[in-house]
């Protein structure tokens, strides 16, 4: 009788053991949604200016690469950057200001994407 209880157990705790996720298991998956709005933007300063490398890069409404585009830069261009925030992906975006002459755009833009890797201040 103590085997058969025994022998029970050991099988209930396997099935269980099978169909519950571990933590490692469940924070592989990732983030679940974007969120382009209510990042935080910090106060501007001009101290930070960068050059964005590479062929292209874009000025985006949010700190994600699935978040709609408010400018595509050039290579070489320059723009102001004032802070950088950590998305759910832990990847580091700069929130930044960028001015032609008579329009002033504001968005988030890749840190890879920029000379010295972005701010280096946080938002």
């Amino acid at each position: 009788m103590q085997i058969r209880s025994t022998l029970a157990v050991a099988v209930a705790t396997a099935a269980l053991a099978t169909l519950a996720p571990t933590s490692a298991a469940a924070s592989s998956q990732g983030p679940t949604a974007v969120t382009c709005t209510g990042w935080s933007t910090g106060g501007f300063s001009d101290e930070y200016d960068y050059t964005v490398e590479g062929q292209y890069s874009y000025l985006r409404k949010g700190p994600y690469g699935a978040c709609d585009v408010v400018l595509r830069l050039g290579p070489g261009w320059s723009l102001d950057v004032a802070c950088y925030v950590t998305n759910d992906y832990e990847n580091t975006w700069s929130y930044a200001h960028f001015n032609n002459g008579s329009t002033h755009y504001w968005g988030y833009i890749y840190d890879a994407n920029l000379q010295g890797n972005g701010s280096s201040k946080r938002c």
